[in-house]
């Protein structure tokens, strides 16, 4: 069998690179996570003579880092347990880190003598983020929040140490589509990493009642696990003193529950107003969640007046 390598080494070695009549479909990016072990994918003809995978574009006149020719494997990669080669061909990286990150070049023979196809893979290896959906700073840690909006309100969202570089829009719900409202994207590079930021604006004149923005991850490749954040804006400004009254009594630490409903509704705001006359928020619903509210443990600083907008 060491004899056979040695003839299809010297066949690659000599031979200019022509259409290969084997059918191998590869994926031309590929994505392993760092520090897992990954497969990059390849399907190949069933049948073929060998699969010989190099760990660069060049392979003219180096050795493959593994093969596989039979049911025997062999190369330097493999003898190492840098690589390990599935028994469909595909290459599987048991150890994904940064030096894998580049070209890869596999070729497949379906006989001895056939001439030599290569196809180029590029492998990218991906970092996931500690975060799990892009951070909206006007909400802290939470991926769904209210804000009221008084003159102008200034929005980032950001995804950090992400590889590759995340892809984010700022979108409005809108009908019959969200809209775009992005108006900046930043990409700052740490070490091998990258942090994305997108900015928008929204004013109170663009601004009637409600509007709902959502921080979204378009990448081709998600880094996050989910991929949406949202934030419900208010509109601090709009007129509530021509609302319907109810007055409810309750007792003082019972269990509360206020309801509201209205099938007409998109949107959902549940706040007091202050001795003050200011308004505060206590809680928000949008379509995806429960319209009903219920306020626990009432004491004394629930004793305002209490609105469902």
């Amino acid at each position: 069998m060491k004899l056979i390598l040695m003839s299809i080494t010297v066949a690659l070695l000599q031979t200019e690179i022509f259409g290969s009549e084997a059918d191998v479909t590869c994926t031309a990016i590929q994505y392993i996570e760092l520090g897992t072990s990954g497969m990059v994918n390849c399907k190949f003809d069933e049948g073929y003579f060998g699969v010989f995978w190099y760990n660069s574009t060049e392979y003219t006149y180096t050795r493959p880092v593994i093969y596989l020719q039979g049911s025997e494997k062999g190369g330097r990669g493999y003898k190492s347990g840098e690589f390990d080669i599935y028994p469909n061909g595909s290459l599987i990286i048991n150890n994904a880190t940064m030096q894998h990150d580049h070209f890869f070049t596999v070729i497949v023979l379906e006989a001895l003598t056939d001439p030599p196809s290569p196809i180029f893979i590029q492998v990218v290896v991906s970092v996931k983020p500690a975060q799990v959906y892009p951070q909206i700073d006007s909400c802290g840690n939470e991926r769904i929040c209210v804000n009221q909006v008084r003159r102008k309100l200034d929005l980032r969202c950001r995804v950090t140490n992400a590889r590759p570089a995340a892809q984010l829009l700022w979108l409005v719900r809108a009908l019959p589509s969200d809209l775009n409202v992005t108006l900046e994207t930043l990409l700052l590079e740490e070490s091998l990493n990258h942090t994305t930021i997108v900015k928008t604006t929204y004013s109170i004149q663009s601004l009637n009642r409600f509007a709902l923005l959502m921080c979204k991850e378009t990448s081709l490749h998600q880094v996050l696990k989910q991929s949406e954040s949202w934030i419900l804006l208010e509109n601090s400004l709009h007129n509530i003193s021509n609302m319907t009254s109810v007055i409810k009594n309750i007792e003082i630490k019972s269990k509360m529950e206020l309801l509201c409903s209205d099938s007409t509704m998109l949107y959902l705001s549940w706040g007091k107003i202050m001795l003050d006359g200011s308004f505060s928020n206590l809680a928000y619903n949008i379509p995806s969640e429960d319209w009903n509210k219920t306020v626990h443990s009432s004491t004394y600083h629930h004793k305002r007046i209490t609105n469902c907008l």
